[in-house]
């Protein structure tokens, strides 16, 4: 009698406690208006450059490059606007959130990669090596929003890039947004800054604490002399160049609207591959591991192709801004030859006529008049 006593006093003991657990967990759980607050006070990392375009140098003058940096060349884009960060997890929350049908495409395949270091013991059984690259771990149940596995989250992660990303879902992003991927042109016309083929986005010299990348022994030590062993905050690191722009090198590969070509193989028989730009945290400074780390580096991967440093940034066209004179030259500074030559051609005033067939309005040019008409 005395232990069926003391076995029911511990039941009891168990639901009290259980109920109070979950009491306390309810009144302090996080609500949805709680999330629409926190998600809001990240909204500082959406904000977007407009840049005029122009003529500029693309690429970089290195005859040891296999992935078709060289050589240096020059290039040409129209004004576009692009995000001064990359996306961020805060972000496609708010996406996740709108559109909660949509699953990406780690979600879809159940698993992604992730660097070895950052895989938990409890998932290092069951995640399998790449062949040639075993510090790759196909982990099950990493994806955007458990970055490092199922036992992970991106709670204390909302201002840190997005990554588990394919190309099929950087698209998806953008266009829920309005907006679209860069090509690589456009890519690369932001990173440099107005600097004319330099290596870097700041100048032609490396400088330290501007991005996250690897130092040390790869992959077994990184020196973290920038202060992380994997991923970093979107803006951990100053503007990268004088447009403003925040890790257009390091931290995550970015994906680009551009395919991706080997030379002197037939383009019709080489896979579907897009353009990724800028390096990651397992890159190092001058590729003796990885890739190298500079401005003009690319490289190519399948569409459907997702990882624990591959993320993406958007872009918008902004036609309007085609015949936007440079806010940069003065109002007193006399014209040259090749400003002339650059300048936008002439546009006629149109007069409107009245149509011989009804009352339908057209446009003219008053060019196209004789002198009686006018």
């Amino acid at each position: 009698m005395a232990a069926d006593f003391a076995r029911l006093v511990v039941l009891y003991s168990v639901i009290i406690l259980l109920s109070i657990f979950f009491i306390i967990g309810g009144c302090f759980a996080k609500t949805e208006e709680d999330v629409e607050k926190e998600l809001m006070y990240y909204g500082q990392y959406e904000m977007m450059r407009v840049l005029y375009g122009g003529k500029f140098k693309i690429g970089i003058n290195d005859i040891q490059s296999k992935t078709g940096e060289n050589p240096l060349r020059k290039a040409q884009v129209r004004p576009f606007y692009i995000d001064k960060y990359p996306v961020t997890n805060a972000q496609f929350w708010k996406f996740k959130k709108t559109k909660k049908r949509y699953q990406t495409q780690a979600e879809l395949y159940g698993w992604s990669l992730v660097f070895k270091d950052f895989v938990p013991p409890a998932l290092r059984n069951r995640s399998v090596p790449i062949e040639g690259e075993d510090w790759w771990l196909r982990v099950p149940g990493a994806k955007w929003s458990k970055p490092t596995g199922q036992y992970s989250s991106i709670r204390e992660q909302l201002e840190y890039p997005l990554v588990h990303v394919s190309y099929k879902d950087a698209e998806a992003f953008c266009k829920w947004k309005k907006k679209r991927l860069p090509s690589e042109k456009e890519w690369e016309f932001a990173a440099r800054g107005g600097k004319l083929g330099q290596t870097y986005p700041w100048s032609e010299h490396f400088e330290r604490n501007r991005m996250n990348y690897w130092q040390g022994n790869f992959p077994d030590d990184n020196k973290k002399y920038d202060g992380f062993l994997g991923l970093s905050p979107v803006d951990a690191f100053p503007p990268q160049n004088a447009y403003s722009m925040y890790d257009m090198l390091g931290n995550v590969w970015e994906w680009t609207a551009s395919r991706y070509f080997d030379r002197v193989v037939d383009r019709a028989t080489q896979p579907d591959r897009m353009v990724l730009k800028g390096g990651s945290y397992i890159d190092t400074l001058h590729g003796h591991a990885n890739e190298i780390m500079r401005t003009a580096m690319r490289i190519g991967r399948g569409p459907q192709y997702t990882a624990h440093n591959v993320g993406f940034r958007c872009a918008k066209s902004a036609p309007h801004l085609l015949q936007t004179p440079d806010v940069n030259v003065p109002l007193n500074k006399k014209p040259t030859l090749d400003d002339i030559r650059d300048r936008p051609p002439k546009i006629f005033r149109k007069k409107p006529v009245a149509d011989p067939r009804g009352s339908l309005k057209v446009e003219i040019d008053p060019r196209m008049l004789r002198k009686d008409e006018l």
